[in-house]
């Protein structure tokens, strides 16, 4: 057979062709060459960058180690110039990672104007946990030395222990009541909002606390802590509203005879996690809100009634390692005291003529108290991360930039350069098969 010309046309050419055993000769038959070939033709390859010649990025020294058209010194040394500042992008990058995941705070402090603060909660414990009077016959005597004093070795009925021991078991809260000193007992006079409005011992809510039973002015309902004290005068202590009163831990002392004025001044704390301040703000089961001292007691009660089924009557209802972080969001009120001597000769004088007392009297048993605030400021303390994402990632892109003279744009150039640049190539290779496999298919029969 002769050779054929590949034009686009050919007229008419005459030959042979074998088939079989027989030569059938042709001639001045057409064969149109483009029809066979006009999909191959139609396959364009993608233009070749492999070579690095045309390789172009903002990407700092990258065309110099690529580019072939540079002599092989000059891309050695700036593959040494780009690996040891990638080097240093890596170190100093870790370095802000740790420095970042450290989570460490600083503190930030504000104070803030306002035409209103809400009034406080304000708890008084008398310092003696039962009133003399009260223990009015032997098994109330028992009951209060057992409580106050712990349980001396003595002699003990069978009446009386069995008494004694049914009152601990299921009346103890109750022998608190019936034995402590009575709000009518400790507050004669109380005023608020400026001597605006009366107040007394119905507007105090009581509750048993650290030193026994406590009245609250202004507050939500509460449950209280540990320890006993017996000395003369008040504990009191200035508190968030529903917080639990830690009366023994950080109360102040008031002593009759004298007039106390307490100026206090609020202060907010605001510690967020996953800081270093490791804080918590968790709901409890039995308080409304979370503080340090409210789980520590939630905890307590529930440790005394796993170990022995009872708990004290100031306990709400953990194991004994308390899992009791501070809590997120706090509020303190400091405190300043100064004091006067009182009641006055006035006061004394009608406290003496109502009550039957003399002038001791008096003294030894009347406490003048003023709570007001000091100023009209609130004192906000926030603690806030003193490495944030922001810094991390404006950091990092700094670094980026100085090392690689790279910024995010060009990453998106490596993208479009690795994966548009492979597909294209991908495309191409596949039509160049499909071209392959359909020109066999329409090559045109030859008349035998």
């Amino acid at each position: 057979m002769n050779r054929l010309d590949r034009s686009n046309k050919v007229e008419s050419i005459s030959g042979k062709v074998t088939c079989g055993n027989h030569v059938q000769p042709f001639v001045d038959t057409d064969i149109d060459v483009h029809s066979v070939d006009e999909e191959e033709e139609d396959v364009q390859a993608p233009e070749k960058k492999d070579s690095g010649d045309d390789l172009d990025s903002t990407l700092h020294g990258i065309k110099y180690v690529f580019n072939k058209k540079y002599n092989v010194i000059r891309r050695l040394s700036w593959v040494c110039v780009m690996l040891a500042s990638y080097s240093a992008l890596f170190w100093t990058g870790n370095t802000l990672r740790m420095k970042y995941t450290a989570y460490m705070t600083k503190e930030v402090s504000l104070t803030k104007r306002t035409s209103s603060i809400a009034f406080p909660a304000v708890t008084i414990c008398n310092s003696n946990l039962i009133k003399a009077s009260r223990i009015n016959n032997p098994i109330s005597k028992a009951i209060v030395q057992v409580l106050v004093d712990g349980s001396p070795e003595r002699e003990w009925d069978t009446f009386e222990f069995n008494a004694i021991d049914h009152a601990l078991e299921t009346q103890l809260d109750e022998v608190f009541w019936v034995h402590a000193q009575q709000a009518s007992d400790m507050i004669l006079e109380c005023a608020w909002k400026k001597g605006s409005k009366a107040c007394g011992a119905a507007n105090f809510t009581t509750k048993i606390t650290s030193a026994g039973v406590c009245y609250t002015f202004n507050d939500g309902e509460f449950e209280g802590d540990d320890d006993v004290e017996g000395d003369t005068g008040l504990e009191l202590l200035v508190h968030r509203r529903g917080d639990v009163p830690l009366v023994s831990d950080i109360g102040v002392a008031i002593m009759p005879g004298v007039r106390t004025l307490i100026a206090i001044k609020k202060h907010t704390l605001n510690m967020p996690n996953p800081y270093d301040t490791n804080c918590r703000n968790a709901s409890l089961e039995y308080y409304p809100f979370y503080s340090e001292g409210a789980c520590l007691t939630e905890c307590e009660t529930k440790q005394l009634a796993e170990a022995c089924g009872c708990r004290f009557p100031y306990m709400p209802g953990c194991d004994l390692e308390f899992h009791c972080q501070r809590a997120c969001y706090t509020e303190h009120f400091q405190m300043t005291m100064s004091y006067l001597k009182a009641p006055g000769k006035d006061d004394s004088q009608r406290l003496q003529n109502q009550f039957n007392w003399t002038g001791d009297d008096v003294t030894r048993n009347i406490a003048e108290v003023e709570i007001y605030f000091a100023d009209m400021n609130e004192h906000h303390t926030e603690s806030v991360a003193a490495y944030s994402f922001a810094d991390l990632w404006g950091d990092l892109g700094g670094l980026i930039g100085v090392h690689m003279g790279a910024s995010l744009l060009t990453f998106f150039e490596v993208v479009d350069y690795t994966f548009v640049h492979k597909i294209l190539q991908i495309r191409f290779l596949w039509r160049k098969i499909k071209s392959f496999c359909s020109r066999d298919k329409k090559r045109p029969a030859l008349d035998q």
